[in-house]
């Protein structure tokens, strides 16, 4: 909830969307790397090269249009999806009914076989991350740093 990657940012590239997902505006960002150094959880990567693939390589790149690889000289961060969560609201929208929580999960999420990862409202208390959120299991990292995080870990049972 309070970043420091967004106090730093001398051209405000990094900003928090209204979801309060910290998100980096590529075309904004100057590749200073104040960001990197103010993250305390070290999620931040400066693109030295422009990207290359290899053509036997090129199959697994996203098709989605949206997630065009980032060029030389930008820092990136887990953005969680973030087109998934636009298409999901229009998809919502075009059919007439109220966004859902359900309606969105991040790639991660989705494609994770042990199911260890959750995605989901933590506002809500009906929902399941809201509930492992208050485990006595779950933990943030490096929350003595204020930062809030939104992100809770669940130690084993």
């Amino acid at each position: 909830d309070d970043p420091a990657c967004i106090r730093v940012c001398p051209v405000k590239a990094t900003y928090k969307n209204e979801e309060g997902t910290v998100l980096v505006d590529y075309d904004r960002c100057i590749g200073c790397r104040m960001c990197t150094v103010a993250c305390p959880y070290q999620v931040r990567y400066f693109n030295w090269y422009a990207p290359e693939w290899p053509p036997a390589l090129r199959a697994h790149l996203n098709p989605d249009p949206e997630v065009a690889p980032r060029y030389k000289g930008v820092v990136e961060k887990c953005t969680f999806c973030i087109q998934r969560l636009r298409k999901a609201k229009e998809k919502a929208a075009a059919e007439g009914r109220p966004f859902g929580a359900t309606d969105y999960v991040p790639a991660c999420v989705e494609t994770c076989t042990g199911h260890a990862r959750y995605f989901g409202d933590l506002d809500d208390p009906n929902s399941l991350v809201y509930q492992l959120s208050r485990s006595p299991r779950a933990f943030r990292l490096l929350e003595e740093m204020g930062t809030n995080p939104k992100v809770y870990y669940l130690k084993q049972g």
